[in-house]
């Protein structure tokens, strides 16, 4: 098989860097480096063949359609592609991720212990001089490994193979090369690599849906709640009440909860008897409510907090490394109400901290999967769905080497390759915190006593007793990058992280739910809905309707006349970034430090909501200066709103604004 070609970036022409959070830079039309030395950066290419080099993963990298070949560097924690982005290199030593999308990538790794997962395009992936582990699934391309050594692994994910001899039985030799027949058009390639030089232990093999005939995962934790075995008042039960080091709060989040049960007696000379579990027909409650303050009076060093609660753990006495957890539970609604099913390290550290299950009672609508860790990253995904408070649901976990997957009623909600951290026995916690900076206070309307209901809680030794995960692009596939969906799919969704997708002509409904999604409309009418935080929205030349919910969004204009609505903070919308005709947009702000980019292409935009005051401006960019654009303001309807043209004969029509001046140009 011939070995990939794929080309590289040209050098650079201009330069460009930021070290404050949350600036913008903005490239030119030519070949740019773009760098950010600080976190919560946005780089915003334009066309050429553009260097972004990258902080962390809060920064925000966005190129333009049909650009040249572009390349993300980071000296961070890792980076997944965005679109229109060929290229990715990590640099330094420490261990870092790299994840690639639907183009043809070459992903570089650092002198560290990397996690390389492909895209679906066909990818070159160079190894570096630490053990790197290079992640491979079905429906992923024709990709090639260099400098494949010692010490680094495969994870191949979804095939057919079931142990080394099958990988064996599909390898062949082309020249100096090994060739892995992975079926359906895939392959992997190691460069310099002789068939025989391979061994087993340079593959970690995740099969395929298992058949009829495959035996069960094993079960190694179940508590149907039948009764509660506590490990308190000299009983050598389950779960204990406290966390590890006895305290009985968590007071660096501000929560305003006192964890009891009913061995609990604080300064009293005998138990409190107050007792937050119950059990009913197979089902444990966490109840909470106002503390009593006849109560009150025995906390001691609990502290005077104004309710009580319940916690469960199994430190002590249950811990595991990789499998499937999950809890089946009806969660509370009400302001100030936090429940929670989680994961910490046995040995007591802290990060790394997995969130199986979290939820705010003000919006029983959203659950958060979301991770710690030990290098001061985290992971945040709010997933939006149904009201949850009003019936069970179950919120599951996978945890294997090479990657961590949350689940609620069997559908994936979002996935992250394995860091490094994760890699020692977690316990489980159940809790329902009270109040604190995450969830708020409790108000007059949040109702009490407060009821947690939990059916069951199952563990897993193999990450494969999870649920299937559904499609997540009607028409295409959960992969970055899926193809195009089908004109006549309904609802086409993107539900995890950093994914691409793009629409086939048609009037498309179309959600993005995940972070850093990517949706590129078509010729039809489209309604497209971004509820990630730093989705992108690229306007095709229908009809678009454009909603923003989350913040830190983008939305390139399209040729056709768009309605276009931004909910969050920080959101960017570049006008006049496509298409030979007039560009025509209704853009509605309702967000703080609102950014609306002058493009190259004429346009015709109305910006209800636009406010200097809340730090919303307006970047201009080619010809196009401030001094032009004061000149030629002009106050229109009755002085009530403003009317700024500009060089090339583009309109801005700002409602509702009687007079602007030079600070709103950025």
């Amino acid at each position: 098989m011939a070995r990939l070609n794929l080309p590289a970036s040209a050098a650079p022409a201009n330069w460009q860097s930021g070290s404050t959070p949350w600036v913008t830079l903005y490239g030119t039309s030519g070949n740019d480096q773009l760098a950010s030395n600080a976190p919560d950066v946005t780089l915003v290419g334009n066309g050429g063949d553009d260097m972004f080099i990258v902080y962390d993963p809060s920064d925000v990298v966005v190129q333009a359609p049909d650009s040249g070949v572009s390349t993300v560097e980071t000296w961070g924690s890792g980076y997944t592609l965005p679109a229109n982005v060929q290229n990715l290199t990590l640099m330094g030593s420490a261990d870092a991720y790299a994840v690639g999308n639907s183009l043809n990538n070459i992903i570089t790794a650092n002198a560290g212990n990397d996690t390389i997962t492909a895209g679906t395009g066909n990818d070159i992936l160079i190894g570096g001089t630490g053990s790197a582990t290079f992640i491979v699934a079905v429906g992923d391309g024709q990709d090639e490994i260099q400098n494949f050594q010692s010490g680094d692994v495969v994870d191949l994910q979804g095939f057919s193979f079931n142990n080394f001899t099958d990988v064996q039985a599909a390898m062949t030799q082309s020249g100096t090369d090994a060739v892995l027949n992975l079926g359906n058009g895939q392959s992997m390639t190691f460069d310099n690599t002789t068939t025989a030089s391979l061994t087993a232990g340079e593959f970690n093999i995740t099969p395929g849906p298992a058949g009829p005939s495959d035996p069960p995962p094993t079960m190694t934790f179940d508590d149907e709640f039948n009764s509660l075995s506590l490990n308190i008042g000299g009983q050598s039960g389950t779960w204990s009440t406290t966390f590890w080091d006895g305290s009985r709060s968590l007071y660096s989040n501000e929560e305003d909860e006192a964890y009891m049960d009913p061995a609990f007696s604080g300064t009293s000379s005998q138990p409190l008897g107050i007792n937050p579990f119950s059990i009913n027909n197979g089902i444990l409650t966490i109840t909470a409510q106002p503390t009593n303050p006849a109560d009150a009076a025995y906390f001691g060093n609990v502290g005077n907090l104004q309710y009580t609660s319940g916690l469960l753990t199994t430190n002590g006495t249950f811990a595991q490394t990789y499998g499937y957890w999950e809890i089946r539970a009806q969660v509370p609604s009400g302001d100030g109400l936090w429940p929670g099913f989680w994961l910490l390290p046995a040995n007591h550290s802290w990060p790394p901290e997995v969130d199986i299950l979290e939820m705010i009672g003000s919006d029983p609508s959203t659950v958060y999967d979301s991770y710690h860790s030990t290098d001061g990253s985290a992971f945040l995904q709010p997933i939006h769905l149904d009201n949850l408070s009003t019936g069970f649901h179950t919120y599951g976990f996978a945890w294997s080497p090479s990657t961590m997957t949350w689940y609620v009623d069997g559908a994936e909600t979002a996935q992250i390759a394995t860091p490094a951290d994760m890699n020692t026995p977690m316990y489980m916690l159940i809790n329902l915190a009270v109040g604190g900076d995450f969830p708020g206070w409790p108000d007059a309307t949040t109702q009490f006593p407060a009821n947690f209901n939990i059916d069951y809680v199952h563990v897993y030794s193999d990450p494969s007793a999870a649920p299937g995960t559904t499609t997540t692009a009607a028409g295409g596939s959960s992969d970055p990058g899926a193809g195009a969906t089908d004109p006549g799919a309904a609802d086409p969704t993107v539900s995890d992280d950093y994914q691409a997708l793009s629409v086939a002509d048609g009037n498309n409904i179309v959600s993005a739910t995940g972070i850093y999604d990517t949706v590129t409309g078509g010729a039809g009418a489209d309604t497209i809905t971004a509820t990630g935080w730093g989705d992108a929205v690229i306007a095709g030349s229908g009809l678009e309707t454009i909603s923003l919910l989350a913040g830190n969004g983008w939305v390139i204009q399209g040729s056709g006349q768009d309605t276009i609505s931004l909910s969050g903070n920080n959101d960017t919308l570049s006008a006049g970034a496509q298409g030979n005709g007039l560009n025509q947009a209704l853009i509605s702000v309702q967000g703080n430090w609102f950014t609306f980019v002058d493009g190259p292409a004429p346009y015709a935009d109305t910006v209800v909501g636009f406010d200097q005051a809340l730090g919303d401006s307006i970047h201009l960019t080619g010809d196009d200066t401030q001094s032009y654009a004061l000149a030629h303001a002009t106050q229109v309807n009755g002085g009530q709103d403003t009317l700024m043209v500009l060089n090339d004969g583009s309109t801005i029509l700002l409602k509702g604004v009687s007079q602007i001046d030079g600070s709103f140009f950025s």
